[in-house]
């Protein structure tokens, strides 16, 4: 049957079968089954071709520019009152503190 014959010119991983296009052949002369079936395996062929593409992700993070000025800015001491905090809050909080580099103490 030429669809076994197209299965094999275009070694598809998903060969297809008659019964898939069973509606789009069976009322076509035998003189344009060839195009139409051509186009069924072409467009299989694109599905399985994009599919083998590599996925390009987009980077979830961006690297943020490094400033090259010196910051200049007058150091205070600041007093922040937290209350009601459970222990993930605290521990949240003191994580930021030392990932930002600053003196802290807890009273």
């Amino acid at each position: 049957m030429k669809i076994d014959l197209f299965n094999q010119n275009y070694a598809l991983d998903t060969p297809i079968q008659y019964e898939e296009i069973k509606h789009r052949v069976d009322n076509i002369p035998f003189g344009e089954l060839d195009n139409v079936l051509s186009n069924e395996f072409e467009k299989r062929l694109e599905i399985e071709m994009k599919a083998k593409e590599p996925q390009q992700t987009e980077p979830i993070f961006t690297e943020q520019p490094q400033v090259t000025e010196a910051i200049k800015e007058e150091v205070k001491t600041v007093t922040y009152v937290v209350k009601n905090i459970n222990s993930r809050q605290r521990k949240a909080i003191t994580d930021t503190l030392i990932r930002l580099g600053v003196e802290w103490s807890e009273i």
